[in-house]
């Protein structure tokens, strides 16, 4: 492992004296893919109404199988939770959707709205997926108030003003567009690619700095500008793949055998060497940089190379076999996640565990009316 030599927060040792508790992962893909081919069907006959349930005891199977120091996560979310953030996510889709069909401007007015909305709600499901979330039956916590959420998210709905002040063009008009419509057109791409790493850097940042282990405070050090120098490097691969698929559909005119199996192939190829550099990335650089109570460190190594062949080789098998090998496919990932993934404590884990169990004892646990949806899917 990469480590560092200087002293970490709080007086413990230095990284490369400390005793590090590797993550694993237990689950087996037979056994998940009961667990898969039940809620699908459920979910398929009830019309998405038992889609919570089914995240429920998914859910509880990773956290269940995934292990460290001995001891396994759990998770304990309701699903009539889960079902009320579906319905308030639906409803708001659905207003979206009926407002832009009558009047483009009135979408994107109700659009402003629902990301003025959106900073409450968020807190309020980051605040669920948290507190039903445990280790050695302690929860995690989450606390932010609204204008913190609002300062991570504050781009979008940045975006969606300018947008709703910007003119409407009638594409349908049998004409070539003009230049400035072309700047419309290609304008909300730039945007998305602008803004997406600030925000993606900025929520994991108020995720983590308003997290807790029980009364153990998380807290991260990565800057926003780090996670911009991962996604310029990731637009860099993302453009390489654009220019090989369009020689490869320019194959489909003078060589058409080899264009149609270049086509899938660089697709799957580019795709899985994308996702896998920008999740390995990303997913190091906010392990590295948390701390627990400043004494607790994460270590993670994933390898984007390793990450990337391990989505290739799912998303082919994947599709040959028209999803009925998503489950082990998951359990790759998870296993290969949790592998690379370890602890590294300045004093003895389990007495730090304790300490912490009896604060909570102490204080006794939060729950109310807070933590009663989740937005996430």
């Amino acid at each position: 492992m990469n480590e560092s030599k200087s002293p970490m927060a709080g007086g413990a040792l230095p990284e490369a004296a400390q005793p590090t508790h590797p993550f694993r992962f237990t689950g087996g893909a037979s056994e998940y893919f009961g667990i898969w081919i039940v809620n699908l069907f459920l979910s398929i006959v009830t019309l998405g109404i038992y889609s919570p349930w089914a995240k429920v005891r998914k859910l509880r199977y990773f956290y269940g199988h995934t292990w460290v120091a001995d001891s396994n996560f759990e998770y304990h979310g309701n699903p009539v939770a889960i079902l009320k953030g579906r319905v308030i996510a639906l409803l708001a889709l659905a207003l979206y959707s009926g407002a832009s069909y009558y009047s483009p401007k009135t979408g994107q007015g109700v659009l402003i709205v629902l990301a003025v909305v959106a900073p409450w709600l968020i807190a309020r499901s980051m605040a669920f997926n948290a507190f039903n979330s445990s280790y050695r039956e302690i929860r995690f916590h989450f606390k932010a108030r609204y204008q913190e959420v609002l300062g991570a998210v504050w781009p979008f709905i940045a975006m969606a003003v300018a947008f709703f002040l910007l003119p409407q063009f009638n594409f349908e008009e049998k004409r070539p567009p003009t230049p400035v419509e072309w700047v419309v057109i290609f304008l909300p791409l730039l945007a998305v690619a602008l803004i997406y790493p600030y925000i993606l850097g900025a929520i994991k940042r108020l995720q983590v700095n308003h997290s807790s282990y029980g009364r153990a405070p998380l807290s991260i050090s990565a800057s926003i500008g780090q996670f911009y120098r991962l996604y310029l490097i990731a637009y860099a691969i993302g453009l390489v793949g654009i220019l090989v698929l369009i020689l490869a559909v320019m194959m489909l005119v003078f060589i058409p055998v080899i264009g149609w199996l270049a086509i899938p192939f660089a697709y799957l190829f580019f795709g899985a060497w994308y996702m896998g550099y920008l999740r390995s990335r990303t997913t190091n650089l906010t392990f590295n940089s948390t701390t627990l109570d400043g004494r607790i460190k994460f270590v993670s190594n994933m390898l984007p190379m390793s990450l990337a062949k391990i989505y290739f080789v799912n998303l082919v098998v994947i599709s040959f076999t028209l999803g009925l090998m998503i489950p082990w496919a998951a359990v790759r990932v998870a296993r290969y996640r949790a592998s690379v993934l370890a602890l590294a404590a300045g004093s003895d884990l389990d007495s730090f565990v304790a300490a912490i169990g009896q604060q909570v004892t102490a204080t006794g646990e939060e729950m109310g009316e807070f933590f009663d949806v989740d937005l996430s899917l």
